[in-house]
């Protein structure tokens, strides 16, 4: 009566497309809702970057140019889950210059 008590949880072999999507889905949802430290990391210049352009009115400069390029090597070490989640990020509206907020 020699029973097993671990039992394979998925099949010997590779992984079919439907398995490897759920899995990527998996992912995603974890990383929505508790991102990795490149992800937090990646987000924070992105608006340092909308800040800048904000008061360089549009012109680029160096320090412009250095944050893109640090976004650019954080961006090529996130995983694929990782830049779905970023790219569907809606960025939160920054209030407009001079427009002081009603309350109610």
């Amino acid at each position: 009566m020699a029973t097993d008590t671990l039992r394979r949880i998925r099949r010997p072999g590779p992984l079919t497309p439907e398995e490897i999507a759920g899995e990527q889905a998996a992912r995603r949802e974890v990383y929505a809702e508790i991102p990795s430290l490149g992800m937090v990391r990646y987000r924070d210049l992105s608006r340092k970057l909308v800040r800048m352009r904000r008061r360089k009115e549009g012109y680029e400069s160096a320090e412009e140019d250095a944050l893109l390029e640090e976004m650019e090597r954080l961006w090529s070490k996130l995983t694929v889950e990782e830049r779905d989640v970023l790219s569907h990020d809606t960025p939160k509206p920054l209030p407009a210059r001079g427009v002081e907020s009603k309350s109610t």
